[in-house]
């Protein structure tokens, strides 16, 4: 024990300073001593986890433990000249020397290349050391420092012209904010009276490049002036034109601005233009020509239709003084409006729009002044689905598969979706005895698909079932879906529709084509997430909704396959529509407008991919088919 006030050697490994005592010291044996409370002092320089030494590619600089009892608070700083590995700077802790905790990780990243990274933590435990890991680059500038100090401060600083980042340490503070007051030179504090220079409905001096906009031969300031009201511009020279240009900090849309100056002052021969891009791909657009109008005007308000810029050139045609003090850009704000009419009746109604974003609009309702089934209120798809739109429908799609592995694969129950070139000839059968004409299980199917090389038109077939005996169902070039139309049991949860594994395979005893399982219920459904548009129907892919086993992730891609009825070559391509890699979980997909057209016949589907462990999918998406004629 020594006295509060002594000066004494902390004798560690790294460590050369003097403290002076605060509170008691305690002797922890071999010449150590480590304070009761705190100590004060200047920071010291550890030598055993600082280094100035280059790292190879993926090199590790491990510091060697140090007791650090007796500091408060730990500064790393580092300056190297490529990345580090990711979380490459690790701070370790230990009780006892023995086992090591990693409390803070930081890294390198591009932006902080040859400048000094700093960081603070608190001292919490008694042993430390520090470990640097070095990315796929060698150094040629790198030095790493280690400093302690016997007071925790944890301050932080950053410069106000560099973005912070992840990885700058953070402390939580009370702040006054202050912004740039315009001449990027001072700051004022933001308050009430003060309140931040921004404004979503006209142009101000935060929106304006003030490097690249230009006032040449104007006194009294500069473009920035023009937005804030703190002067006014003046050109006396006899220069023809005047020009100013403002340049916007980003693009903006607008349909009304203005320009003006003072009493006692005025301007003539005005010509505004507005420009969108840079250089040789800019589109400029005259917003007002009066370069030939000399009157003197303090006002001028043009009536422009909306434009959208991010430059505005005002020129003055005249070599007569000009001033100009204000210039007025209101933002386009985009806004949902609600418009309203009177019905005969005397009552009001809202008007619909389409999913265009059209009014929607009863010709024969306006004419005649009918009533017509389909009023305003009701929904697109509902009436499309109750046949009230002439030459439009829905298809809704649906499959699954539990056996995605690292081949890719359509998403069908059997991982498989037939796309012969001639029509093949199937038969279907079941794997019990019970689905028959007659019997307990699946009495009748339907059967949907493509059958005509000619017409590739939509076929739709009834067939009685027989059991295990096969039925021929005739030939097909596409099946996409089919299901158990009649059945000899009112299911239950207990009892499905059907009582054996359906398939449809190729005639004697060939290669299955489609199949519906009983496992875990009997779902009496094809469970297809292909489909082949017909001829003469035009498809748009409106939605999908795609689930993937939580536990695993997949590659989804969505194909199609247009003019699948030009069999020979040059063949159409099997062509990416969508792809989402990595999917796990679920996810849902609505583009704001309908992906397409898709013009029949044409294949469209989905498939899948995984590892070598089967993962499960299942995918519902839904087609609008609009009739060609």
């Amino acid at each position: 024990m020594v006295d509060k006030g002594a000066s004494v050697n902390l004798n560690q490994p790294g460590s050369n300073a003097n403290f002076e005592l605060i509170q008691l010291w305690k002797d922890i044996g071999s010449g150590y001593h480590a304070p009761i409370f705190g100590i004060g002092g200047s920071g010291v320089e550890s030598t055993q986890n600082s280094t100035n030494d280059n790292l190879a590619a993926g090199g590790v600089y491990n510091g060697e433990s140090e007791y650090v009892l007796h500091y408060g608070e730990i500064t790393i700083s580092v300056i190297a000249d490529v990345i580090s590995a990711a979380n490459g700077i690790e701070c370790l802790f230990s009780f006892d020397n023995v086992d090591w905790h990693v409390t803070d990780e930081f890294e390198i990243n591009s932006e902080d290349l040859d400048t000094v990274k700093t960081w603070k933590i608190q001292r919490v435990l008694p042993y430390f050391k520090i470990r640097y890991t070095n990315g796929a680059s060698p150094t040629t500038h790198f030095h790493l420092t280690v400093m302690y100090s016997g007071v925790a401060s944890v301050q932080f600083s950053h410069r106000l012209d560099s973005d912070l980042s992840g990885v700058d340490d953070a402390g939580l503070i009370k702040a006054i904010l202050a912004a740039d007051s315009g001449d990027g030179k001072s700051f004022q504090n933001i308050s009430v009276q003060n309140p931040l220079p921004i404004s979503p409905y006209r142009v101000f001096k935060p929106d304006i490049d003030r490097d690249t906009s230009t006032s040449t031969n104007w006194t009294g300031g500069t473009v920035v002036t023009l937005f804030d009201g703190s002067g006014v511009l003046v050109n006396s020279t006899s220069e023809n034109p005047k020009t100013i240009l403002i340049d916007l900090k980003k693009a903006i849309r607008t349909s009304i601005l203005g320009i003006g100056t003072v009493a006692g002052t005025s301007f003539s021969n005005t010509k505004i233009t507005a420009i969108l891009g840079f250089g040789a791909d800019a589109i400029s657009t005259v917003l007002i020509d009066e370069s030939g109008d000399n009157t003197d005007k303090t006002l001028l308000v043009p009536d422009i239709a909306p434009v959208e810029f991010n430059q505005l050139l005002i020129e003055f045609h005249t070599a007569d003084t000009c001033a100009l003090a204000y210039v007025v850009i209101v933002k386009a704000i985009s806004t949902i409006s609600r418009i309203q009419g009177s019905k005969p009746d005397g009552t009001i109604a809202d008007f619909q729009a389409t999913t265009a974003g059209n009014f929607k609009v009863s010709l024969e309702e306006y004419e005649t002044g009918v009533v017509l089934p389909v009023s305003p209120e009701e929904d697109y798809f509902l009436e499309v689905q109750r046949g009230n739109r002439t030459g439009k429908s829905v298809v809704h799609k649906f499959g699954g598969s539990a056996s995605v592995v690292a081949t890719l694969v359509p998403v069908t129950i059997s991982n498989t979706y037939n796309t012969p070139t001639a029509p093949v000839a199937l038969e279907f059968l079941s794997s019990s005895a019970n689905d028959n004409s007659a019997g307990s299980g699946a009495r009748e199917i339907i059967v949907q698909g493509i059958q005509s090389a000619v017409t590739w038109e939509l076929s739709t077939q009834t067939f009685a079932t027989n059991g295990v005996t096969p039925v021929a169902i005739g030939s097909w070039l596409r099946i996409f879906r089919w299901l158990v139309s009649e059945s000899g049991t009112y299911a239950t949860p207990a009892a499905g529709s059907h009582a054996g594994i359906l398939t449809i395979r190729v005639a004697g005893g060939g290669a299955t084509w489609t199949r519906i399982p009983i496992t875990p219920f009997p779902v009496a459904q094809s469970q297809i997430s292909v489909y082949t548009i017909p001829s003469g129907k035009t498809g748009y892919f409106r939605s999908a909704d795609v689930y993937v086993d939580s536990t695993k992730s997949l590659n989804v891609l969505c194909f199609q396959r247009p003019n699948a009825d030009v069999v020979t070559a040059p063949y159409s391509s099997m062509r990416l529509v969508n792809q989402w890699v990595g999917l796990s979980g679920e996810m849902h997909y609505e583009p704001d407008y309908p992906n397409g057209p898709y013009v029949g016949p044409c294949d469209f589907g989905f498939m899948a991919q995984g590892s070598a462990v089967a993962s499960d999918i299942t995918i519902d998406f839904e087609l609008e088919l609009i009739d060609d004629a």
